[in-house]
C-alpha cells in the first residue's frame, strides 16, 4: 500500500477554465442588462402625465405655425441685439458683463436654431429665424446709438484767419487744443477737441454754423488721463475739470 499524503492544512482551490469563466461573466452581464432595460420601461408617473397632456397644444398645427414662428423670430431679436452690445463692451473693455451677454446669446440662439431644425418642415420658421437676425441686427444699432457710450476726438482743419468756432467751442464748454498747419491752400489750424460720444451732434452743429467749409474727422478714445471735458448735467451743460487716470473709458 501507498503511503497518504500528509495534511498541509489549505484548502485545495478547484481550477476554472479560463473559457468557462468569460463565458460565465458574459452571461451575467447580459442577465443585468436585460433586468436594467425592464426596469427602465416603466410607466411614467400621473404627474408626468399630466403634464404632458396640458401641454400637448405644441404639437398642434396652429402652435407650429403661428406662435412658434413669432417665438423664433423674437428669440432671434433678442440674441442679436444682445451680439450687438457684447460686441460694444468687448471693444469698451467690459471684462463682466461682455461675458454675460455672451452666454445669454448663446443659450437664446441654441433655442432658437433647436425649434428651427425639429420643424424642418415647416418654412414659415425659416423665414422668422432670418427676418428675426435682420430685425435684431437694426434694433442693436439703434440702442448703441442710444447708449452712445465712450469718447470721440474730433479732429477739425479750418483756415488760420477763423477764429469763431474755436471761441464757440469754449463757449460751449469744450477744451480745445489750437496747433498750426499748412495745407494745401496754405496755413491751417487743427482743433483738436476730445468730448463724450452723445456730444457730438453739438459739436458738428457748431462746425456748421461758425466753419461750413472746414474739414472735420473723429477718431474712437480707448484711454484718457488727465484734461478739460464738458459733462452733461440736468440743468444743461457745464465745463468740468475731469482729473481721470490713465484707463479705459
Amino acid at each position: 500500500m501507498g503511503v497518504p499524503p500528509m495534511h498541509t492544512g489549505r484548502m485545495p482551490v478547484p481550477r476554472v477554465p479560463a473559457r468557462g469563466f468569460a463565458r460565465a461573466s458574459l452571461i451575467y452581464m447580459v442577465r443585468c442588462t436585460r433586468l436594467g432595460r425592464r426596469k427602465g420601461r416603466s410607466r411614467p408617473s400621473a404627474a408626468w402625465r399630466r403634464v404632458m397632456s396640458e401641454w400637448s397644444f405644441i404639437n398642434e398645427g396652429w402652435f407650429v405655425y403661428t406662435v412658434l414662428p413669432l417665438l423664433i423670430f423674437c428669440a432671434r431679436i433678442t440674441d442679436v441685439t444682445l451680439g450687438t452690445m457684447r460686441i460694444i463692451f468687448v471693444n469698451r473693455g467690459g471684462k463682466f458683463v461682455a461675458p454675460l451677454l455672451g452666454c445669454a446669446e448663446a443659450l437664446i440662439w441654441v433655442l432658437a436654431a433647436s425649434q428651427v431644425m425639429k420643424h424642418l418642415t415647416n418654412p414659415l420658421c425659416y423665414l422668422s429665424y432670418g427676418a428675426g437676425f435682420a430685425t435684431g441686427t437694426y434694433v442693436g444699432m439703434l440702442i448703441e446709438e442710444r447708449m452712445a457710450m465712450g469718447m470721440l476726438t474730433v479732429r477739425i482743419i479750418l483756415n488760420r484767419g477763423n477764429s469763431h468756432l474755436q471761441a464757440a467751442l469754449r463757449q460751449a464748454g469744450h477744451g480745445v487744443t489750437v496747433v498750426e498747419g499748412q495745407g494745401v491752400r496754405g496755413p491751417v489750424n487743427m482743433l483738436f477737441v476730445v468730448i463724450r460720444r452723445r456730444l457730438l451732434p453739438s459739436v458738428v452743429n457748431l462746425i456748421h454754423q461758425h466753419a461750413p467749409d472746414a474739414f472735420y474727422s473723429t477718431e474712437e478714445v480707448r484711454a484718457a488721463s488727465g484734461g478739460t471735458l464738458m459733462q452733461p448735467t440736468g440743468h444743461g451743460r457745464r465745463r468740468s475739470a475731469l482729473r481721470r487716470p490713465a484707463g479705459r473709458v
